[in-house]
């Protein structure tokens, strides 16, 4: 809902185009996530509850997709609850080739050539590197972090139960002031979740939703009249 510049606006139109947006505003476990869906999450800064990493994993046996895009946020609570072996590192990535400024690389190889059709290049943002995972897209091979030299990952999927999760080291390539650079690249990246069900994760930013602001749980026992009126009432 954010039209500001590092909303994710644009990105949500790119989704609306291709099917239907459920917002999520309130904790995982008090909705009913379809397995034909993928949650999107996007820069996460609250923690994943114990219930609400029951829900993702429950999702994602039945055949659900997760996409992450973070960088120094809070989704490794919610890949290290799943017990995913792929982790967003914690330090930033440094490459000699960019685009305007050191602070924006370039990506250097796209290996799936669906994510890689039409796309002159993907600029970052101060993004992190993913480890743990083989990459589908990499940095240079002069690239840096900490003090280490090669390709680091910058997106990296894998298989959990019937479903998948996939990560993307740079929350900020699909919000709305980089989406001139990158549109080619996010709506490549639209079409590769490969679903017309997409659950936009709100719930996990403190600026904006009453699941923050509450600070409770609201268990799946609660039919959704009661949810709605609790949320009313907060």
């Amino acid at each position: 809902f954010n039209t500001n510049w590092n909303g994710c606006s644009e990105f949500a139109k790119v989704l609306v185009e291709r099917g239907k947006i459920a917002p999520v505003l309130y904790s995982y476990n008090s909705i009913d996530l379809k397995r034909e869906g993928v949650l999107i999450v996007v820069g996460p800064d609250v923690d994943f509850s114990p219930l609400e990493i029951e829900e993702v994993r429950s999702f994602l046996e039945e055949g659900g997709t997760l996409f992450i895009a973070d960088d120094f946020g809070l989704a490794n609570s919610l890949l290290e609850g799943l017990g995913i072996k792929g982790k967003f590192y914690d330090k930033p990535l440094g490459d000699i080739f960019y685009d305007k400024s050191a602070d924006f690389p370039v990506v250097a190889r796209i290996e799936d050539p669906e994510l890689s059709y039409g796309v002159e290049k993907l600029v970052l943002n101060i993004p992190s590197v993913i480890t743990g995972l083989e990459g589908e897209v990499f940095s240079s091979k002069v690239s840096v972090v900490g003090e280490k030299r090669k390709s680091y990952p910058i997106m990296a999927e894998t298989r959990y139960g019937e479903g998948k999760v996939i990560l993307l080291s740079d929350p900020d390539v699909v919000i709305n002031d980089m989406m001139t650079e990158n549109r080619d690249f996010i709506e490549n990246l639209v079409t590769y979740l490969g679903a017309d069900l997409f659950y936009f994760d709100d719930a996990h930013h403190p600026d904006f939703n009453p699941y923050a602001i509450a600070t409770i749980y609201i268990q799946r026992e609660l039919d959704p009249g009661k949810v709605f009126m609790v949320f009313a009432f907060v």
